[in-house]
This record gives C-alpha cells, structure tokens and sequence, in this order.
C-alpha cells in the first residue's frame, strides 16, 4: 500500500480525498525538477481534515499542507496548474493545496517554527521519507502566534450575513479559530501536541492552577473540536465561545487583560506579541509599496509601520463586529487601522456593507503583504461577494 493509501485508510478519509493526494503526488513527481521530498503536514497528516459528504458528493473543508524539497531549480508553473485545478474541481475558501517548494539544501537549516516541528512528530512523506529527522526539535512560541490572526481572518471572511441559512462555512471558521487556544496554551511552554484532537484532550486536563483552566473554555475547545467532525454546533454557541476565547488568549499571551480598544494601542500590543519581521519580509513589504503607485506619496511612513501588528488589530476589531451581528456602526479605531494597512482606504457604509468593505480592503492589503494570497480564488470569490462552487 502507498503512503497516501495507508494514511488515507488510517484516519477514514473519503476516496475523493485520496484521489487528491494521490494526483498532488503524481504531479510533484512529474514537474518538479528534482524533487528529493514531498511532506504532507498539518491537519490531513494528523487525522483533523474536515470534509462533509451530502447525496454522494463530498465537500473538502480543510488545507492540504505540502512541504516540497527539490535539488534542482527550475519553474513549476505546470505543477501550480494542476493545483489551481484541483482546487476549483473542490471550490471552498476552507480548502486549499498550501504548497511550499524549497532548495534542498533548506534541510539543514530549517525554521524553528511550530508548524515544523509537528511535521517532525507527525507528518508522512511519500517521496524522501528520510528527511522527517531532519526538521527541527524545538520553536519560537511567538512564531506560532501568527497564524492565529489568519484564523480571525477567515471568521472575518467567511460572515455569512445576520440571516444566512447556509452558515457551515463561517461555523467552521470560528471552530478552527476557537482550537488555536489549546495551540497557544501548550507552544508557549515549548511543547508541540500534533494534532487537534489531542490537543483538546490534554488542554481538557491541565491543572487547576493554570490560567486557561477555566470550565467555559474547556466548553468552548470541545465544541469546537465537536462542530469539526461533527458539524452540528449551533452559529450562537460559537459566536458566543469566540470572544471569550480572544480575551482569555490575550490575557494569557502578555497579562495584559481582555481585548478592549480597537485602537493603535492595540496594535503597539498586537505586535509585541509576534516575533521580529525577517529581513525578507522588509524587502517583501518594501517591494509591494514601490509597485503600488502613489502609495507611499499617500502615506510616507506606510513601510515604518509593523504591518501585521496593524492588520492583526484590524482583524480583531472586525471580528467583534460581525460577532455581534455586523449592526450599525463599528468600533471607530478599524478604519484608522485599515487605512494604515492598506496605505489610504477607509472602509465607507455602516452594517454588513462595512464589513464588506472592510474585507475588500483588508484583503488588498493581505495580496500586498503576501502576494501568494493573490492566487486564492476562494477567498477572493466572498471578498467580491460571489459564493464559492461546492461541487465535488
């Protein structure tokens, strides 16, 4: 049996899964110059994919997460190709193919990031299967707190309206966002727990003494935990889990309390919690201001500012507004905070049409800041108010 066929097997995946698999392998084989490694990491590796199946046809609701090594460079724009298409022959913003092609020679030095080590601990490789020892040991814990503001991100996105019949996606969006808490509570001690259901099993048994020890959280993690593999926790329950949840981890991060102002104090707060931007982020950010025209004539000190502590702050504040139902007019600091993100917009309109906006020009800023989120039509199909396909 494969790799993919013994994992696939292991945790119940659908055949419409592993036929996903096996075609993002194929293709890695074929057009990817030297490949020396292929690593399937994150959720699918640990058993935590989401997919939903309705009448035969089956929705896939997580990332894939691919770790590719090559010794030899070249262009992968046919291997990009087939991704995209399998990507829109399964259309949800939940669900993506997150491939990331280094240099071989990246093994010796890989980050010490979280999302590494749990590769380490748990990822399968169907090509090089010899590199898994290679990956790092230990973290950065601030690192790890990074992605929980692309989850706040995909709450945002996700909003489905006050009325919305079809909500699975949104509830899916806080679900993921609610289990970074359980992520957060171990990566700050250094300790990686793969796989989110084991992560909730032992967050569910920390001592009495620990600060996130609080019986509303437990509720909140199993819930959320609950609404991914069972997709039957009701939009009031998890709109009502997140803000505690946002409070309690903030609390927790720097003893700072709950959320409070949606503010450019927030934002100072927000970015002492993340690690030092890289000097490749600075050229990065750098590089998308000079190709905007007439950006930095608008703000001069656009490049100065700590993005993703500004978009960070932005994102909270947006949640809490659509958390409360998107009604009447938001927390004053978000357009001060957006406009410093994105070098000039201002979101316009009160309610959901705010939030509309506010998602446009978030995004815009998003697509600046990593151009790579240029190539996600699922995203970009809700920031411009279509409604993604759901076919299989």
């Amino acid at each position: 049996m494969t790799v993919v066929g013994d994992l696939c097997n292991r945790h119940g995946y659908p055949p419409a899964l592993r036929s996903v698999l096996d075609e993002v392998v194929a293709a890695a084989r074929a057009e990817i110059p030297g490949l020396r490694a292929l690593v399937l990491s994150g959720s699918v590796a640990t058993g935590d994919f989401v997919w939903r199946e309705f009448g035969g046809v089956v929705r896939l609701l997580s990332d894939i997460d691919v770790l590719a090594f090559a010794g030899r460079g070249g262009s992968h724009a046919s291997f990009s190709q087939v991704l995209r298409q399998l990507e829109q022959r399964h259309s949800s913003p939940l669900f993506e193919i997150d491939v990331s092609i280094s240099p071989a020679s990246a093994l010796r030095h890989l980050p010490e990031r979280y999302q590494f080590v749990e590769a380490r601990l748990a990822a399968v490789a169907p090509v090089g299967e010899e590199v898994l020892p290679l990956f790092p040991e230990r973290f950065d814990p601030r690192a790890a707190r990074q992605s929980f503001f692309g989850n706040v991100w995909k709450g945002v996105l996700n909003w489905p309206g006050i009325d919305a019949g079809d909500d699975e996606l949104y509830r899916l969006a806080l679900a993921r966002m609610i289990l970074d808490l359980p992520i957060l509570a171990f990566s700050e001690s250094g300790s990686c727990i793969p796989g989110h259901a084991a992560r909730v099993e032992a967050f569910c048994e920390l001592p009495g003494e620990h600060p996130l020890a609080q019986s509303d959280l437990v509720g909140a993690v199993t819930r959320a935990l609950r609404m991914r593999r069972q997709g039957d926790v009701s939009r009031e329950d998890l709109e009502s889990d997140a803000p505690r949840v946002i409070d309690a981890l903030l609390d927790f991060l720097d003893g700072g309390g709950p959320l409070g102002d949606v503010d450019a104090s927030l934002a100072r707060r927000v970015g002492r919690l993340l690690p030092p931007r890289p000097l490749r982020r600075l050229a990065g950010e750098l590089r998308g201001g000079l190709l905007t025209p007439g950006l930095l004539l608008r703000d001069p000190l656009w490049w100065l500012r700590r993005k993703e502590a500004v978009g960070g702050a932005a994102l909270l504040g947006l949640l809490r507004f659509a958390l409360a139902g998107a009604s009447g007019s938001p927390p004053p600091g978000i357009a001060s905070l957006l406009r410093a993100w994105s070098g000039g917009d201002r979101p316009v309109g009160i309610g959901p049409a705010y939030l509309a906006d506010a998602r446009r020009i978030y995004w815009a800023g998003r697509r600046r800041l990593y151009p790579s989120d240029a190539q996600k039509p699922g995203e970009l199909d809700l920031v411009t108010g279509k409604r993604p396909r759901t076919r299989d």
